[in-house]
């Protein structure tokens, strides 16, 4: 690790109320385990970066590029991440409950057991993306297009799914109960 990501992570890890600047470069960067509760990431290209285990609840990422970043296990609820591309991101098993993913790519990405329970995930692209397990209970997925995506076993109770497109999707044992479909 470069003497500056030492430092950044450093930074990072030492204050919740971090705001970097957009446009700020973290690619790469080791932020596992690392607190960023509450911070402003907007705009901020953590592509590839290690944020496993890292507390983002609350935190501002939009606009945020994620590309290949890994978030398993990470805590993302309350995050806003509007607008922010993630693709080719691992956040399996993230905890992105009440996180703001309004218009967010994530097409193709891994979400299996991730909890989404009352995201707002309205015009996000999840084409393809995998949330075999996940719980997307009383979320808000109003125009989303989740063509051939994996939602076997989800839980999708209370969901909002008006003007979503479901065409070629897997929903094998999914729990739609209380879903709204129109």
């Amino acid at each position: 690790m470069s003497p500056l990501l030492a430092r950044v992570r450093t930074l990072v890890v030492a204050t919740s109320a971090l705001a970097l600047a957009s446009g700020a470069v973290l690619a790469g960067a080791s932020l596992s385990g690392a607190s960023l509760s509450g911070a402003s990431l907007s705009g901020v290209d953590v592509a590839g970066a290690s944020l496993s285990d890292a507390s983002l609840s609350g935190a501002s990422l939009s606009g945020a590029s994620l590309s290949g970043a890994s978030l398993s296990g990470a805590s993302l609820s309350g995050a806003s991440l509007s607008g922010a591309s993630p693709s080719g991101a691992s956040p399996s098993g993230a905890s992105l409950s009440g996180a703001s993913l309004s218009g967010a790519s994530l097409s193709g990405a891994s979400l299996s057991g991730a909890s989404l329970s009352g995201a707002s995930l309205s015009g996000a692209s999840l084409s393809g993306a995998s949330l075999s397990g996940a719980s997307l209970s009383g979320a808000s997925l109003s125009g989303a297009s989740l063509s051939g995506a994996s939602l076997s076993g989800a839980s999708l109770s209370g969901a909002s799914l008006s003007g979503a497109s479901l065409s070629g999707a897997s929903l094998s044992g999914a729990s739609l109960s209380g879903a709204s479909l129109s």
